[in-house]
């Protein structure tokens, strides 16, 4: 249960605080808010659920399950600039999902739902192969509800014992259009390491593609 009461801060300018990518984790945290230009009030109460498989004999999580949500008892009125106070009273059901699919695969999930118009606000998957040092590899799925649709694939590869190569490529399905590509070679000694990385990528502040060495 979490109470923090209701101080006018529309006085304090905001300099770099904004809202939190809600997820289940966020359902615990003390401030809505990302800064300490704001301080959320609060009366409400956190529910959640997490269940978990263990090898007996390493310890190992082999899967997880998490579900959890908020009950609101108040409505929240300290806001950002332009934002309206929210009023619901309930928030989003948030789940989690972790596998172990052997020694080096992994995936989880992550999904959000709107009960208030029975629909799901977001998805993300993720599939990770992690066969050992500088031997990663992350393909993931992003999803949100009238705003984005994305694929995500990173890299970081050995090529002998001292050089690796890196690369992503960050990919907008919903804008048919790449929104980061990047690719570098590195090298590593015992004692002092180098990488020379090239990248493109695109950005809310302009419509035109940038390149970076």
């Amino acid at each position: 249960y979490l109470y923090v009461p209701e101080k006018d801060q529309d006085d304090l300018p905001v300099f770099d605080t904004g809202d939190y990518d809600p997820n289940f984790w966020s359902l615990f945290r003390e401030n809505r808010f990302n800064g300490p230009d704001r301080m959320g009030d609060a009366n409400q109460l956190a529910l959640a659920l997490t269940s978990r498989f263990l090898e007996p004999a390493s310890g190992r999580q082999r899967f997880s399950a998490s579900l959890g949500s908020l009950l609101f008892f108040s409505d929240r009125d300290v806001t950002l600039p332009g934002e309206l106070p929210e009023t619901d009273n309930s928030s989003d059901l948030f789940g989690e999902m972790t596998l172990a699919l052997g020694r080096n695969w992994n995936a989880d999930a992550e999904v959000q739902w709107d009960p208030h118009d029975s629909q799901t606000s977001r998805n993300d998957y993720r599939l990770q192969y992690h066969a050992g040092p500088r031997q990663l590899v992350n393909l993931s799925y992003r999803h949100r509800r009238d705003s984005q649709e994305q694929t995500d694939l990173s890299f970081l590869w050995p090529l002998s014992q001292a050089w690796h190569v890196v690369g992503r490529w960050y990919y907008s399905l919903d804008e048919n259009e790449t929104i980061e590509a990047l690719a570098g070679l590195g090298y590593e000694s015992c004692c002092w390491g180098a990488q020379i990385v090239g990248r493109s990528f695109i950005n809310d502040d302009s419509p035109n593609r940038n390149t970076e060495i």
